[in-house]
């Protein structure tokens, strides 16, 4: 399977889920591939939030910034929405326009998600329960990972492979 991106476990195997490529398909409990195939909405970066899957919904469009242009490479873009998925009923539960964030990178330990926008350098904090951006703060560079996530500061690496910190305090 291409980009698996997570796996929720049942009694008898698993089904693996890859927004990536669209698709979710099921393995039984010694890790061999059954019949079991479902379609799932394109999206990037997801993550488990309790019973829920959260990630950024995605269109597939010809690569950006090649040269020259090749029309039959295909790449992820994120359209601006964040999206929950409940994988027990198989539907998006809830979605929101939340702006040009390009990676959910985790929760903190508020259980609030944490997303980063690489262009803008941005990183924000959004409510799980009503989809909303709570808090923003503009970064020293891109950020690769977050390092430590609290309920009052976010430690993160940027590709120089300097560390800052976020005091959500002092954030808008």
């Amino acid at each position: 399977m291409p980009t698996p991106d997570i796996s929720v476990d049942h009694d008898d195997g698993c089904v693996v889920l890859s927004f990536w490529s669209g698709e979710a398909r099921g393995f039984d409990t010694d890790l061999k591939p059954t019949p079991d195939r479902r379609d799932l909405p394109l999206g990037l970066s997801p993550i488990q939030f309790g019973r829920e899957i959260l990630f950024l919904r995605a269109t597939r469009e010809t690569a950006r910034n090649v040269t020259p242009v090749q029309p039959e490479v295909k790449w992820l873009y994120p359209t601006g929405v964040l999206a929950a998925f409940d994988p027990t009923g198989w539907t998006i539960v809830r979605e929101a326009a939340i702006g040009a964030f390009d990676e959910l990178v985790g929760i903190d330990a508020a259980a609030r998600i944490i997303a980063t926008d690489y262009e803008t350098r941005a990183l924000a904090l959004i409510d799980p329960k009503n989809l909303a951006i709570v808090a923003r703060h503009s970064l020293r560079g891109k950020a690769v990972r977050v390092v430590q996530a609290g309920p009052f500061a976010v430690v993160y690496r940027i590709r120089s492979g300097q560390i800052g910190a976020i005091d959500w305090s002092s954030s808008t």
